[in-house]
């Protein structure tokens, strides 16, 4: 019989097991949050560093401009003057790239100790389950996920992702119809004051033909899709938080759509109104669509070389110096731009190093997911995997025609290319297979977002009726 001493003895065990559980789970949850806490600032970090190597890489184009022309007046050996502004210049001179590669190696430095940081964390909290299954028999789990990136509320979901996506440079605007082309008015819709219909300036397909008569069709990350892969991958796996879409440089000739029969259903039982998800249940992508893309980057080689662009980069001015000083003083939209907005000069070196290769590595990052990017030993940092993951994306063929899509097939043929074998004019052919993409399949809840209004799903968006 059980004495009360031992009924106290083992309430008190009891007690301090479950202080102690309590304890273990505390620490889990303080040690989650700060590793939560310096992955958010490794991502203001990177963003630096970022905008750091783009400040340099300006820079540098600046100084190379600057002392091919100080070359052009003294000779071989500049004057002291010349090599003084070359060094000390506050838009271009070497001192000044010193101190700002200094700052960026800082925050490579901070992003190391806060690495260093993190691992540790994860490893007390590795610690911590250990102690919350000591004794149960029970097999430890992983360490708890830190997200990557604060989780922001999006109307496709939580995730740690940006709110708008990056798509590939449109081509320059002597390779648009224009309405100086005479049918291509009736053709692309080009409006009365003339301008050229270009690849549009949106940020997020959804809003792709809205009050404009410009943009291409796109293929974008599935925001949905990309959130539950975030939610699925451990630490060990680097994401890229970067939403991306793959533009259209011309609109497809063809578009051959099917729609396939769902031949194992019972239609009787899905007359009854009781099989809910029979859309989505069985023969999933048996109805495709078809298109053939050409990619142009013939015209884009008249203005552009490894540094980014041409000294006169389309401009009247007839020296490199007054080109430098202008886009110094006035910024590069002041130019006499080729392309229809402004294009980041990295990407204007990557359409000159790859050709129509650039604008496949934002398809092969759109269908291959945040995680696409690697370093391959033969071609450096890529999205091109050799292969396709069945990812689920968003197609947006025109205001009407928006679909979730797996691209089934992919074949690509390169018909002409520049000296350095750079294809510059290629065709892409892609099989797509659709999804239903009804409220169900995007995980919508019977509440409606926008109230009495109503709203409608377009590709992962709920978007309000007017």
């Amino acid at each position: 019989m059980t004495t009360r001493n031992q009924l106290l003895k083992q309430k008190q065990n009891s007690d301090n097991a479950r202080a102690r559980y309590q304890k273990s789970k505390t620490k889990i949850i303080n040690y989650s949050n700060e590793s939560f806490a310096l992955n958010v600032k490794n991502l203001d970090l990177y963003k630096e560093i970022t905008n750091y190597e783009k400040i340099i890489a300006q820079r540098d184009a600046l100084y190379n401009a600057k002392e091919t022309y100080y070359h052009t007046l003294d000779g071989t050996t500049l004057t002291n003057t010349h090599q003084n502004d070359l060094l000390n210049n506050i838009s271009y001179g070497k001192s000044g790239t010193v101190t700002i590669n200094t700052q960026k190696n800082k925050r490579i430095t901070a992003i190391e100790d806060n690495d260093k940081k993190i691992a540790n964390y994860q490893k007390k909290i590795a610690e911590q389950q250990v102690i919350l299954n000591n004794g149960r028999g029970q097999v430890v789990p992983k360490p708890v996920v830190t997200p990557a990136a604060p989780a922001a509320a999006t109307s496709e979901g939580n995730g740690g992702f940006s709110t708008n996506w990056k798509y590939n440079a449109p081509m320059v605007k002597s390779a648009y119809f224009t309405g100086s082309q005479g049918v291509s008015k009736s053709l692309v819709g080009v409006t009365n004051d003339g301008n050229f219909v270009d690849a549009g300036k949106y940020k997020d397909a959804v809003d792709a033909w809205s009050g404009t008569t410009g943009g291409r069709g796109v293929l974008q990350m599935d925001r949905k899709f990309v959130n539950q892969i975030s939610l699925s991958q451990s630490n060990s796996v680097a994401l890229d938080p970067q939403m991306y879409g793959f533009k259209f440089l011309y609109n497809p000739k063809e578009i051959a759509m099917s729609w396939g029969l769902q031949d194992k259903m019972d239609p009787e039982f899905i007359a009854s109104g009781q099989d809910a998800f029979s859309v989505i249940s069985a023969g999933l992508i048996s109805s495709t669509v078809e298109i053939t893309l050409l990619l142009n980057r013939i015209g884009d080689f008249a203005y552009i070389n490894e540094m980014g662009y041409n000294a006169g980069f389309g401009t009247t001015d007839t020296s490199p110096d007054a080109v430098i000083d202008r886009i110094r003083q006035t910024g590069i939209s002041a130019v006499n731009n080729p392309y229809p907005d402004n294009v980041d000069v990295e990407e204007i070196k990557e359409i000159y190093k790859k050709g129509t290769m650039y604008d496949l590595e934002y398809l092969f990052k759109t269908m291959n997911g945040p995680h696409a990017t690697f370093i391959s030993k033969l071609n450096g940092k890529t999205a091109d995997r050799g292969w396709m993951r069945p990812t689920v994306v968003e197609l947006h063929l025109g205001a009407g025609m928006r679909y979730r899509v797996r691209i089934r097939d992919m074949s690509v043929t390169h018909s002409i290319f520049n000296s350095r074998m750079v294809p510059i004019l290629s065709s892409v052919r892609l099989v797509l297979g659709r999804f239903n993409d009804g409220p169900e399949t995007n995980g919508a809840t019977t509440a409606n977002p926008y109230g009495n209004n109503g709203g409608q799903y377009i590709g992962s968006r709920y978007v309000a009726n007017p």
